[in-house]
Order: structure tokens, then sequence, then C-alpha cells
């Protein structure tokens, strides 16, 4: 019912508003069917903008009234409203009766200059691209009326076009009115010749490009008699030509002779899974052995291991058994990309358990990246293995503190120095600030303040290195181990990313603060949310709770760190507070008030969507609420502000339509 109403409204700013009202409001009716045939009126019109808005409506809805739109294209003499006309009928799903229309505006010789460019030479092609996309069939007289155009020697994108038409409505009258003089008539031609046969002699021609073309027109249109055209091609010079071959036969699921991939380097070229496709069990065997002879080159390895991946499960045992020895003695020399993509298909696709001597030698090593780290750890973790979990075990426990770089290094690469390290009696006086008692005092601060010397030393970027111990923690599935490393003593061992890593590694396994809280404990924490570098800030915000976030409140909101006052606006309960932050300059801020605002009851929903309406760049918000409350608000506000209502109104359709999406 309150859609209704503001229906009504809306129809009544588009018959009597302004012109810019009129816009809006044309695109919101334009979203219901009960009032698209509105859009009707608009194209009568004399304001062109307003033409055009409805226009650029009718082309969203394939089942508009074609008839009314080549009325409006005929009507105006207008660059803008034709070429707007135009597309509504290339999207029109009766598009075909506009045939004789199309016709005529692609052999009309009428200019429209805009400076120096001709509008005129965009509407023929529009045209003739419409004639050209759609099956709209030409009958002979008609498809002659164009040739007269293309005789005098149109725009050349106009004449591809035309060519293209004339070609699949009537190639008899094209190839009897169009000589095919040259190389680029030729290659005009081919790519829209539905003649089968040209396009196989063209893969004879002397000119590589009319070649390429032919062989991939044949491969669009399927032409699986000509197989024996797409094997020779595999051998042939060209790349693009293999290419095109190799994707066809891999379309057709045709299983190749290794004789055909021999030649060229086309080996070396394919891609694994279209080799994978391409070739049989027996012969991917043959290729792996072949290739495991040679001892190829690092870069080969993670080929042959993704076609050993492929095999059948007896198969893939016995490569694996030949291939892991050579696997574990080239690993330090790969690239971190080869390790990592090595790693993914022996973890991921072939499920194979790593040997735990490997394990260890690279996670003791120098030189192993955090990527391949994380991922040698977390095998380790599911690998069920005593073994294996005892190692887990001294990694996080016995041995706190394993780093894989010397430690002047260590400190070098960490990327944060907690706030109270930087904080001392030679600050510059300069950058003292008011004293700060409320979020919102902390906030308005932080907006207008320029960083401080000590805070932009914050700033450095760069890669830590990370220890093992951070990701065993990571993926650490005893909650006994995790509370362990709590203790004071534990805790002043653990760097920044090795104590982040216990949080997250806490929350996940559901291990309350209150288990785990000490003095030592609650300053690391706080150290942690007030780095500029801390993720997962939410996650670690909500873990600590109210109580805690309460006891750290002053130092909490003295942070100019902006990821951490939208975390704390949630735990912000004054409705005054939380009204002034819906002016903060930080977008982010605003959400988070409005949504604390929405949930703490203390606002009407009405009031909260009447004050949206005064922050545009709060207007998607406004999905927050349901459609009766915000049609109402809006059915009020569109008597004296029309354009403010309108744009809100179109904003919520928008955000609607994005989370049915």
């Amino acid at each position: 019912m309150s859609l209704d109403k503001f229906l009504l409204c809306v129809e009544h700013t588009y018959l009597a508003g302004n012109v810019s009202d009129q816009i809006l409001a044309t695109q919101f009716l334009a979203q219901f069917s009960q009032t698209k045939h509105l859009l009707l009126t608009g194209l009568e019109s004399n304001v062109v903008d307003v033409v055009i808005t409805s226009l650029e409506c009718l082309a969203q809805d394939k089942h508009a009234p074609i008839k009314d739109i080549i009325h409006c294209f005929q009507q105006w003499d207008d660059s803008e409203v034709k070429l707007a006309a135009l597309n509504a009928i290339e999207h029109n799903n009766d598009s075909g009766q506009a045939k004789g229309l199309l016709i005529d505006v692609v052999c009309d010789d009428i200019d429209y200059w805009e400076g120096e460019w001709n509008d005129g030479d965009d509407i023929r092609l529009n045209a003739a691209r419409i004639l050209d996309n759609h099956e709209i069939n030409l009958d002979y007289i008609q498809a002659s009326l164009l040739l007269p155009l293309l005789r005098s020697d149109p725009e050349p994108d106009v004449q591809v076009k035309l060519v293209s038409v004339l070609s699949r409505h009537s190639p008899a009258l094209l190839e009897e009115n169009f000589a095919v003089t040259r190389t680029s008539d030729m290659r005009m031609l081919l790519k829209s010749t539905p003649d089968k046969i040209t396009l196989f002699k063209a893969t004879q021609h002397q000119d590589l490009r009319c070649q390429q073309i032919a062989f991939q027109r044949l491969s669009q249109m399927n032409s699986r008699e000509y197989l024996q055209m797409f094997l020779t091609g595999l051998s042939h010079l060209d790349p693009l030509i293999r290419q095109t071959s190799l994707s066809t036969l891999e379309k057709w699921n045709y299983q190749v002779d290794i004789k055909h991939l021999g030649q060229h380097d086309l080996l070396q070229e394919i891609p694994i899974d279209i080799l994978s496709a391409l070739l049989s069990d027996n012969h991917k065997q043959q290729l792996v052995n072949q290739w495991q002879d040679k001892r190829q080159p690092p870069h080969s390895i993670t080929a042959i291991l993704q076609l050993i991946s492929s095999l059948n499960p007896q198969s893939k045992q016995a490569q694996l058994s030949r291939f892991m020895p050579v696997f574990y003695e080239k690993f330090s020399s790969l690239d971190e990309a080869t390790q990592l993509d090595c790693l993914n298909v022996l973890l991921s696709d072939v499920s194979q358990t790593l040997s735990l001597a490997f394990i260890r030698q690279q996670l003791q090593s120098g030189t192993c990246s955090n990527s391949a780290r994380r991922q040698l750890i977390e095998h380790l973790s599911y690998t069920l293995a005593p073994s294996s979990q005892a190692y887990l075990k001294e990694l996080i426990v016995d041995l706190p503190v394993i780093i894989t770089t010397n430690q002047t290094e260590r400190e070098t690469a960490t990327t944060e120095v907690p706030h109270r390290q930087l904080d001392g009696p030679n600050d510059d006086s300069s950058t003292t600030q008011p004293h700060i008692t409320s979020t919102l005092d902390s906030l308005r601060q932080s907006a207008h303040s320029k960083p401080s010397t000590k805070h932009a030393r914050t700033k450095r970027v760069a890669i830590e290195s990370l220890s093992n111990l951070a990701l065993a923690i990571e993926y650490c599935q005893d909650k006994q181990y995790l509370m362990e490393l709590c203790s004071t003593e534990k805790l002043t061992s653990l760097s920044n990313a090795e104590f982040h890593a216990l949080v997250i590694a806490l929350r996940c396994h559901h291990i309350n603060l209150t288990d785990v809280e000490t003095p030592c404990f609650n300053q690391s924490v706080l150290d942690l949310v007030l780095n500029d570098h801390c993720s997962n800030l939410k996650s670690v915000i909500d873990w600590l709770g109210t109580l805690w976030i309460d006891q750290y409140r002053l130092q909490l909101i003295a942070s100019e760190s902006l990821p951490l006052q939208v975390c704390l606006v949630r735990y912000t309960t004054d409705e005054t507070e939380l009204l002034g932050l819906l002016k903060h300059p930080y977008i982010g801020i605003q959400i988070a008030a409005l949504k604390q605002l929405k949930q703490s009851g203390g606002c009407s929903h009405e009031e909260l969507v009447s004050l949206i309406l005064k922050e545009p760049v709060l207007y998607p918000q406004i999905s927050l609420f349901d459609a009766n409350t915000v049609y109402n608000v809006l059915a009020e506000k569109i008597q004296g502000s029309p354009s403010i209502a309108l744009q809100a109104a179109l904003a919520f359709l928008c955000t609607q339509n994005m989370q049915i999406t």
C-alpha cells in the first residue's frame, strides 16, 4: 500500500515537476510494471533529456511497444535521440518490425556534426549492426537496397557490417556485386560468410590472417566434418592456428595420438588441462616417462605433476613413487611460484602425504617463503601420524620462538611499532590534542588532524617474515597448546605476528578471554588492536567483548585508527554520540553509527530513514529498513523535496536489486 501511495506521488512529479525531477521520476517508474506505460508519454515530451531518458528506460524492456519507439526516431531530428531509439530497438523482441527503418537509416546520407565528429556515421553503423546481430530475414529486394551503399565505398566499419548482413541473408547477391580484389576484402568476407567450403579453401590462402580467420570461423561453426584439417592444424607453423586447433579438439573431447603433438615444441605450449583432455591414459604415461627420463628443467616440474595427477589411481601412485624423490631434491631450487603450484597439486589434487623429514628441512631453512611454509604447516596439522603431530607440538610448545631468519633480520622486517613504545617526553608539543572523553571527541579529532610524526613512523610498508610458530599457531587444533602460550613467560617471547595468530586461534576455537586473561595478556592485546596493521580487527574486538572494551575505553578512543573507531561504534550506547557520528566525514563510521542506532531501538525506523535523507552518501543504507517504512517516509518527503526523495528511492531500488543478484 505504501508503494502504491508513493508511486502516485512520483507520477504527479513526472507529469508536473521540473525537468531534473521528471528524469528521476522516469527512471523510478520504469522499474514497475504498473507504471511502465507512462514512459510512452515521455516520448511525446518536447524536452530532449526527458525523451532520451524514456528511451533508455524502454531499452531495458524487451517487450516495449516498438512502434512508439520507431515513431519517436522518425519524429526527432536530434542525433542523441536517434541513437537512444536505435538502442531501444536493438534490445526489443520485435526488432524485426523495424527492418524497413533500419535499411533506410543505413542508406541515409544525412550528417549530424558535433564539432569534428559526425554522429551520422554512428547512426548508420548502429543500424547496420542491428541488422547484422539480429536474425532479421531480408528478402532479395530488401538486400538489394543495400548494394548502392556497398558500392559507394562507405566507412570501413559500415562496409564490414554490410558484407556481413549480405553474406548471411543473400550470399549470391553479394558474390555478384562484391568483387574480392584485395586481401582486406577477403578477410572481411571470411569473417561473415556462412559458406564452409569457402572457409575451408581459405585455410590454404596465401595470406596468414585469412588462414587464421578461416580456422577460427570453422571452429565456431562446430565443423566436425573438418576434423582432419584441425589435426593437421596442430603442426601448423602459426601458433594461433595451433591453439585454435587444440581448443577445437578439446571442445570435441577428441583424443589425439601423441605423434600429432611432437612438432614445433607444441607440448611445451599446451596448457596442461587441455593436454590431459587430449591424451589417453597410455599416452599420458608415455609422455610422463619421457619427461622424467629426460630430467626436464625446473619449470616443467609442475606440468609433469599435473599430468601425473590426471592418471588413474594405480598409474598415479607408481609415477609418484618415482617423482617424489626428485621433487624433494629440487624443491629448494625452484622459484616460489613453482613451489606453490607443485604443493597445490600434491596436497589438493593428489592428496599426497609429504615426508616429515622434507617438511622439517624446509621449515628450518632460511629460504622457504611465507606462503610455502604456510602450506607445509597446514598439511602437517592435518596429518594424523604421531610423528607429524609430535613435530607440530614441538613447533608450538617446546620451541616457542623458531625463527627462519636471524634476530636482526626479524627486527628489520617487523612492520609495526606499538604506539606505547613511541610515546615519550620529546614528542612535539604542536601535536598535543585536547583531552578526549568520548568516542565522538576522538572521531572529530582524528577526522581533522594531521598524523603526527610518531604516528607516521608506523606507516612503514614491508613484508614481515612470519615465523614457523605464527603459522603453527594458525593451524593448531589443540586448545591446550594454545592456552599454554598465553602464560606471561611465553607471551614475552612472542612476536607481534605470533601473538596476533594466537588471538585469532583462541577466538576460532571458542576459548574465552576470561580463560587466558592476565595483565600481560591484556597489555599485549591492547597493543595489538592499537596497531594500524592489525588484520581481522573486528573479529578481535568482538572476541574481547564489552567488559574489556570498557576497561580500556580511554586508550582505545584516543587512537587515530579509523578502522578501530568503526569497530568501537558498535559498543557505543549514548544516543547523542551516535547521532553526532552520522555527520562524521568517514563513511564507515556513519554506517556503523546508523546500524547501532537501528539495533539499539532508541530512534524509530522512520526517524532514521529521515536522518539518512539528510546525508546523500548514506542513501544506499536505506535498504537496511523495510520497504513500507521507506516508502511512507519518501511519500512525505517528495511533497517538499522531490529530488531528494527520488534519488533516495532509486538508491533503495538499486541496493535491493544488488542484494537479489
